[in-house]
């Protein structure tokens, strides 16, 4: 594959593009068809990815990290480099 070409060109005779019927959202509780439950359910999990890390302040490594962290959030304005692929 040369530069800036796309795998599908040649993967698409292989791969089908299928989206299965959704049905509803699987929990312990059973399948939960509400909209706005499975919004909420969500909305919840995505909440909880992305927040803040938390971090264990006895672990060495941890403190580095958040360290880190730190440091990078303070300089959002940091030039990075294009990624080529």
């Amino acid at each position: 594959m040369k530069d800036d070409q796309n795998i599908w060109s040649h993967v698409r005779q292989i791969f089908k593009s299928y989206s299965p019927a959704f049905r509803g959202l699987k929990t312990p509780n059973g399948v939960v068809k509400n909209n706005q439950e499975i919004a909420d359910q969500l909305a919840n999990c995505y909440e909880k990815h992305f927040a803040e890390p938390t971090s264990d302040s006895k672990n060495y490594f941890h403190s580095k990290c958040l360290e880190a962290y730190e440091n990078i959030k303070h300089f959002s304005n940091l030039p990075l480099d294009q990624i080529k692929i």
